[in-house]
């Protein structure tokens, strides 16, 4: 007799299961594609964040301006710092350059006009001009100091920037 032939059969050999690594192409691909957005976000906000640097210092000034106006009332010193501050301002941001070189009577007339003529309402915008340059300017008062420091403070925020 002849021996039976499928009893010489052995098991069948399952091939080793897939390796974790390395990857199908379509993961390498994946995850190229998560460094280049990451490494990209953070590019971002690293250069929105020094762009936004100016207007940081801004704010901090302008503050620290009224602070030094309660502590000493010298509104003529108010005003020239927030001008200066407004022109500074104009002039770091491309789109508001030309602000930047008007004169001090135009330049008050733009603010005015951003903030619906609230600073013309409150006091008369020669009046500021004179304290900037007549030798014995007549002082603000505090509430038309306080408007000229609110609404020069509004004109820096919106040119500046949403970071207030």
């Amino acid at each position: 007799m002849t021996p039976d032939p499928l009893a010489q059969l052995r098991d069948i050999h399952p091939p080793p299961p897939p390796s974790w690594w390395p990857p199908a192409p379509g993961w390498w691909i994946l995850a190229l594609l998560v460094i280049l957005l990451t490494a990209w976000g953070l590019l971002a906000a690293r250069r929105r964040h020094r762009n936004r640097r100016f207007a940081r210092e801004a704010k901090r000034r302008v503050d620290q301006l009224w602070r030094d106006f309660e502590r000493d009332g010298d509104s003529a010193r108010l005003a020239k710092a927030l001008l200066v501050l407004a022109r500074q301002t104009a002039r770091s941001i491309p789109l508001h350059e030309q602000a930047a070189a008007l004169p001090t009577d135009e330049l008050l007339v733009l603010i005015d006009a951003t903030s619906d003529s609230r600073l013309k309402a409150a006091l008369a915008l020669d009046k500021v001009a004179r304290l900037l340059y007549a030798p014995t300017p007549e002082a603000l008062t505090k509430t038309e100091a306080r408007t000229l420091f609110v609404v020069t403070r509004e004109w820096i925020r919106r040119a500046g920037g949403p970071l207030w």
